[in-house]
């Protein structure tokens, strides 16, 4: 009897001791600040194993303060909206005190870019992107270990000329990792640091930094006393007011890792790979797949396979695999996937540069069939539409087009109906893919106004949400 008065006592005692931790993983639903705030203040000890919030929630919350071993997975929640656009009002934020953890992935942190456009304030310089909020004091505060992964951050417009904002967007003075950010779109006025001001140590990898406008003269990153920022495979961009450099070093150090692409030689970037460019030829910051917006590179940007083999990441911002080789500068992997050519993959619009006004068009079919779409022009120049369904031959990177047909006749009717168009044998082509971006096409024609011959061709667009890597 006393030996399981005992044992029942030492039941209830692991009972009650296990309570009193929160253990597992821990989802939050849409909007509950009070249980995140909560959750994230525990002492060490107390910790969750995982925070989850919930996928493309919104969590406009007050400041989030950070004491433990927190990790959280946003799935792509906004997780601090400055929703509140008054300039006389501090906005929420991060702050992780000393000897906390902290490691945040999947989030947006700003304002995401589907919401921008329905946004105006007159205090916004122009030009520039469209914003979401006046803010006048740091967003992210870390004293303690941060690290940020797959996080973007965007449509904040910041100045110091409200009382309180005396760094940055994100002031280090701890130990902090950056991989896989997404810094686009914010702007900021006044005798600051643009977005990172470091006395601590930082560590940045396969980023991509591009501010929005500036009417003054400061960096996006600013190392001060004995801090280091140490940068490999990013992409460095003050794209804003012309004078405005991309980094200030004061005295402290930034350290190239190589790989780098920025607008002008203020980082000092003297590794393998760093570039100095006027373009960097990118796209829009939208929705390219995944769950956090990116910033995509157009097909022709100099970032695309820039970064250096060694300190490439497994994966880009969205979690596409990045390929074999060297990788792509920045967040986003053009050619992210599975590290060779797809033959879905091969879809999508194609040019020469040199020769604009030729446009090819390639749709991966059902089976091994592929449909090709040549838009061009007959040696007097007129415009000539001729196309194919071909077969995949070799694997899945050449196309042979055998026969090929050319519409003519056809006249446009009031009304948008075309009538009188018809097929006619114009002869084949056979498009040869020495990768994603670039191909070879040939032709024959026994028409005497086009004859035989190749051009090469250049990747224009990709179909979205397809795959293509090699």
């Amino acid at each position: 009897m006393k030996r399981l008065i005992r044992c029942l006592l030492l039941l209830l005692a692991c009972c009650v001791g296990q309570q009193a931790f929160a253990v597992g993983v821990v989802h939050i639903g849409d909007g509950d600040c009070a249980a995140l705030e909560a959750l994230v203040r525990v002492q060490p000890g107390q910790e969750p194993a995982l925070i989850v919030l919930s996928r493309n929630g919104r969590f406009g919350c007050g400041t989030l303060e950070v004491n433990g071993n927190i990790e959280i997975d946003a799935q792509g929640a906004t997780l601090v909206e400055l929703a509140n656009s008054s300039v006389s009002t501090a906005p929420s934020g991060i702050v992780v005190n000393a000897g906390a953890t902290l490691t945040l992935r999947n989030a947006v942190i700003g304002f995401p870019p589907q919401g921008l456009a329905s946004v105006t304030q007159a205090s916004i310089p122009a030009p520039g992107p469209k914003f979401c909020c006046v803010i006048t004091s740091t967003a992210i505060v870390n004293s303690g270990s941060l690290t940020l992964d797959s996080v973007t951050l965007t449509g904040m417009y910041y100045r110091d000329g409200l009382g309180a904002f005396v760094l940055g967007l994100i002031g280090n003075s701890g130990h902090l990792v950056m991989r896989n950010v997404s810094a686009i779109d914010n702007s900021y006025t006044g005798n600051l640091p643009a977005l990172l001001a470091n006395t601590g140590a930082v560590e940045i990898s396969q980023s991509t930094f591009v501010t929005g406008s500036s009417n003054y003269t400061q960096a996006l990153f600013s190392s001060d006393g004995s801090g280091v920022i140490r940068i490999g495979n990013s992409i460095v961009a003050n794209n804003g007011y012309a004078a405005a450099p991309a980094c200030a070093s004061g005295s402290g150090r930034i350290v190239s890792l190589g790989g780098n692409v920025s607008t002008d030689s203020s980082c000092g970037f003297d590794a393998a790979n760093d570039r100095v460019v006027a373009d960097l030829r990118a796209l829009d910051l939208a929705d390219h797949g995944g769950v956090v917006p990116t910033l995509a590179l157009n097909y022709d940007s100099p970032a695309i396979k820039n970064g250096l083999a060694a300190n490439c990441e497994a994966v880009d911002a969205r979690g596409l695999s990045r390929k074999g080789g060297a990788c792509d500068s920045g967040a986003y992997e053009v050619a992210g996937g599975n590290g060779r050519i797809s033959a879905t993959g091969m879809s999508g619009l194609f040019f020469n540069p040199e020769n604009n006004g030729h446009y090819v068009s390639i749709q991966r079919l059902f089976g091994n069939q592929v449909l090709v779409i040549w838009n061009t022009f007959d040696k007097n120049g007129v415009p000539a539409w001729v196309y194919g369904v071909g077969s995949l031959i070799g694997g899945i990177v050449r196309i042979a087009v055998d026969p090929v047909a050319q519409n003519v006749g056809g006249t446009l009717q009031p009304g948008g109906n075309v009538v009188g168009a018809k097929a006619v044998a114009w002869g084949a082509m056979e498009v040869t893919f020495d990768n994603c971006y670039s191909a070879l096409l040939r032709y024959a024609s026994p028409l005497p106004e086009f004859g035989s011959g190749e051009t090469r061709l250049t990747r224009l667009a990709f179909v979205d949400g397809v795959d293509c890597a090699y």
